[in-house]
């Protein structure tokens, strides 16, 4: 949860509330923190801290942008994550990227390119930190091509991103 080690009885508490959440039907975060909160433990407080922290991020709504109108011909969509949580933005970053070349392989979104600014943070080298947008990223550099789906990186720090990905950039522009 948003980048805590997170514990078995964290793991098993969030569990725990979202399958009751589901039993209600379609639920929200905030279906989640109430069911947590039945919970007799004192280590439901950092999972609803946790989960209230995103809530409150306003990144998740009752009627979410469907990934696929992300990649339209002749536009460009812009994802500002300015003022979120580095850890939440990884997972944004890991579940687009994801969704959007899942869509691509299958033809259900047009030909385009996934540009990723500060890239050192959504893919960076060994040592420098952890990602989990690192192995979508890998695999996008690597076969996204043959998908029609191009991968433009940026970063002031070429050297803290993952080394597999800067193989696989045809052209590099380092000013």
């Amino acid at each position: 949860l948003l980048g805590m080690e997170n514990s078995p009885s964290q793991c098993s508490i969030l569990y725990q509330g979202i399958k009751a959440a589901k039993k209600r039907g379609d639920y929200v975060i905030q279906d989640i923190i109430e069911e947590i909160e039945y919970i007799k433990s004192n280590t439901r407080w950092s999972v609803i801290g946790a989960l209230e922290q995103l809530d409150d991020s306003g990144l998740f709504s009752g009627e979410p942008t469907p990934i696929s109108t992300l990649l339209e011909q002749g536009k460009a969509s812009i994802i500002d994550m300015r003022g979120v949580n580095p850890e939440v933005q990884d997972l944004i970053v890991s579940r687009v990227c994801h969704e959007v070349f899942e869509l691509r392989k299958v033809n259900e979104v047009p030909p385009g390119m996934i540009i990723v600014e500060e890239a050192h943070n959504f893919c960076p080298e060994r040592g420098y930190g952890k990602a989990s947008s690192t192995s979508v990223m890998r695999t996008i550099a690597s076969e996204g091509r043959k998908f029609g789906l191009g991968l433009m990186i940026i970063s002031q720090r070429p050297a803290r991103v993952d080394k597999n990905v800067i193989s696989q950039c045809n052209t590099q522009i380092i000013l």
